[in-house]
């Protein structure tokens, strides 16, 4: 088949790609919808970031007895008193924005001599913060403005839509106490004021720096400089996040399944090495 009989899709696709060279051999090629759902089982999509976003990215770790890069574990694994010590990153906005975050781990396939060269399960929060602190120091059930789901992937994405307000990205392990280097990507739509949340608090109003203090309203009574927006979500949204969470859990035990298939055909290949020397 050629583009002429698909004339409004050249159209929509030269609109898309204004500086693509059609005809270039650079390995791109279309197909139907036919014969790709015949040929393909898996579908990977690559979300470009508009230039004109707020783009921060940070190497961190998970380090052993610190209160503030610590290894803290999930939440939802029965760590919530410990989950605070994690490593956070922190970013305000002034307006709703979209936020796309991206949290990935060093690939222990090629990191030799290592006996589990498995992906750890690794996960994020988005939390918001009250006040003027910095860093969440207790959690609870509803504090988090997405559906945390912890995979032994790669690396982990989500793309959530937030109200103004002062916010955290918790990055953790599934597990407590387990040791792990990681990236951040924090993407932001909107101008955001980006802040350092690894650091001690000393309980008093910790502002981001350029800040301005707290004003003071007539009463005398410091006015919060940032307010959270208590938004909650609907029904249908509610739905939404529970139909990705378990998209997510059952393509985490897919992963899961072809490591253990890798597994055991390597058991299997080196058993029948030792059965063939004997």
């Amino acid at each position: 088949m050629e583009w002429t009989d698909y004339p409004k899709m050249k159209v929509q696709l030269e609109t898309m790609l204004p500086n693509y060279e059609w005809g270039a051999d650079d390995g791109t090629f279309f197909m139907t919808y036919e014969d790709f759902i015949e040929q393909f089982n898996i579908l990977n999509l690559l979300y470009i970031i508009p230039d004109e976003w707020v783009q921060e990215k940070y190497m961190g770790e998970w380090a052993e007895e610190s209160t503030v890069t610590g290894q803290g574990g999930a939440a939802i694994n029965l760590n919530k008193e410990t989950f605070p010590t994690n490593p956070m990153y922190g970013f305000s906005i002034s307006n709703e924005s979209d936020v796309h975050i991206q949290l990935s781990q060093k690939d222990k396939r090629w990191m030799t001599g290592k006996a589990d060269y498995r992906s750890m399960a690794i996960g994020f929060c988005v939390c918001e913060l009250t006040g003027s602190h910095l860093r969440l120091h207790e959690f609870w059930d509803g504090k988090c403005q997405n559906m945390p789901v912890y995979g032994q992937l790669r690396q982990v994405a989500e793309r959530i839509v937030l109200a103004p307000g002062n916010y955290v990205v918790i990055c953790s392990t599934y597990n407590a106490k387990v040791y792990g280097e990681f990236y951040l990507d924090l993407n932001i739509s909107t101008p955001a004021d980006i802040f350092d949340s690894n650091e001690e608090e000393d309980g008093s109003s910790v502002v981001p720096e350029g800040a301005d203090k707290e004003e003071e309203s007539k009463t005398g009574e410091p006015i919060p400089r940032y307010k959270i927006a208590n938004i909650k979500p609907d029904e249908e949204s509610l739905v939404s996040l529970t139909l990705r969470a378990m998209q997510r859990t059952i393509s985490n035990l897919g992963s899961s399944a072809n490591d253990l298939r890798t597994e055991i055909e390597e058991l299997e290949k080196r058993t029948a090495d030792l059965e063939a020397k004997n």
